[in-house]
């Protein structure tokens, strides 16, 4: 136990190094806890040994937040352990997770990396071609655990299986229909091809968990101007916070988009931002509105950490990495209570802005290109959020007789 403690030691030095606090106490009590395993066990450390001890305090991260990130700092404290064991633990880096599984058979995983391909030339994101490659190796997945040795195993009989599983029934209806919308996509996809001999096994996909098209949330200008107007704003993360919620509400910024902005990304001059997309890969442009452009000064020059890292916004606490994304309930956090029954991402906020837009009669195609989006078509969602236009579009019952009994 004396090797591992002075491991530990090491580990929590390192830690130091990086910028975070050598009393923190969470690193501290995974190093005791894991220590209390490897005692009861009567093994040494190793990265195979701290794998085994995760796997016994790993928490249910249905229950919460906390749970998220009490095992992502244990999983942290166990991959820190290792490189100082093998001492390759110079920098402070991000540990990524096991990657999604393929279906074993050669030519299921060959469905699924043409898929892929195709998906790629049609110039999808590549976190959108991972999702929908993910919903189509977890189908195959399951064909072959029920015996399917090729492609002669996908069939409408097959697929109406699939989804009567026992583990959809709870999971959450979103996000089973967004699974069956992937689907459905990679089954068209074989058809088209002509690979499936089977025509029309896309409509084995249960009717209920196909997509609805609902009314897209907005905040009211009440809300934003309370949302403006917060005290929460003024301290040194909320000063970083309001130039990102600027960014979404002023210019319809993704949030993806937001994190990544780099300091090359802004001409102060030409007073403008030019980025390439995350989501599509397309190079977008938008102006620098002032409000925004004294939004990013204030934080560079009173708020941001110090740091020679290009992206603009970073983390708060140490080491200040730069942000991968953005807290989910942002806009609800500087809300308060006012925030209640609200959406509290920051993508309500490009959806207000794609309104407010609407409501100014600015044309359809102009507001998709505003969002950067490539289909003209794609600001036709927003039209359910112009309550004015809307009425004017409401149909007279004019013609349309009824018996006096059926008003009742």
């Amino acid at each position: 136990m004396e090797d591992y403690e002075s491991l530990c030691d090491v580990m929590m030095g390192t830690l130091v190094g990086f910028g975070v606090k050598g009393s923190d106490k969470v690193y501290k009590k995974a190093c005791r806890d894991l220590g209390v395993y490897l005692e009861s066990s009567g093994r040494n450390f190793s990265l195979e040994v701290g794998q085994e001890w995760l796997e016994s305090v790993w928490l249910d991260e249905g229950s919460g937040r906390v749970s998220h990130q009490l095992n992502m700092q244990r999983r942290r404290v166990v991959l820190l352990l290792a490189d100082c064991q093998v001492g390759s633990s110079a920098s402070w880096r991000r540990y990524s997770k096991k990657g999604p599984a393929r279906p074993s058979l050669p030519a299921f995983a060959s469905l699924v990396e043409s898929h892929r391909q195709t998906m790629k030339e049609n110039g999808k994101a590549d976190s959108t071609i991972g999702f929908f490659a993910h919903a189509a190796s977890d189908f195959l997945i399951y064909l072959e655990g029920a015996g399917a040795t090729g492609i002669d195993g996908i069939t409408a009989v097959s697929v109406a299986e699939y989804f009567a599983q026992e583990r959809f029934i709870h999971r959450k209806p979103l996000g089973v229909r967004t699974d069956a919308y992937r689907l459905r996509q990679f089954l068209k996809y074989l058809e088209v091809e002509g690979i499936l001999p089977e025509k029309g096994a896309h409509l084995a996909v249960p009717c209920a968990f196909s997509t609805d098209q609902g009314v897209v949330e907005t905040l009211p200008d009440a809300a934003i101007d309370r949302l403006l107007s917060a005290e929460s704003l003024n301290t040194g993360r909320g000063i970083r916070d309001k130039a990102m919620i600027l960014m979404a509400l002023e210019l319809g910024m993704r949030s993806c988009d937001i994190a990544g902005i780099r300091f090359c990304d802004i001409d102060w001059r030409a007073e403008k931002i030019a980025f390439v997309q995350k989501k599509t890969g397309v190079p977008h442009e938008l102006p620098l509105l002032p409000e925004v452009g004294n939004a990013l000064m204030d934080y560079i020059l009173t708020a941001r950490p110090e740091s020679d890292f290009e992206e603009v916004f970073l983390g708060h606490n140490a080491p200040n990495m730069p942000l991968t994304r953005i807290f989910r309930g942002i806009v609800k956090k500087h809300l308060g209570d006012a925030g209640e029954g609200l959406p509290g991402g920051l993508h309500v906020l490009r959806k207000t802005f794609a309104s407010t837009m609407l409501r100014a009669k600015v044309p359809r195609g102009v507001i998709s290109a505003s969002l950067g989006q490539l289909d003209p078509t794609s600001a036709d969602a927003y039209l359910a959020t112009d309550e004015v236009g809307m009425r004017e579009c409401a149909l007279g019952l004019e013609g349309i007789g009824c018996m006096k009994e059926e008003l009742r």
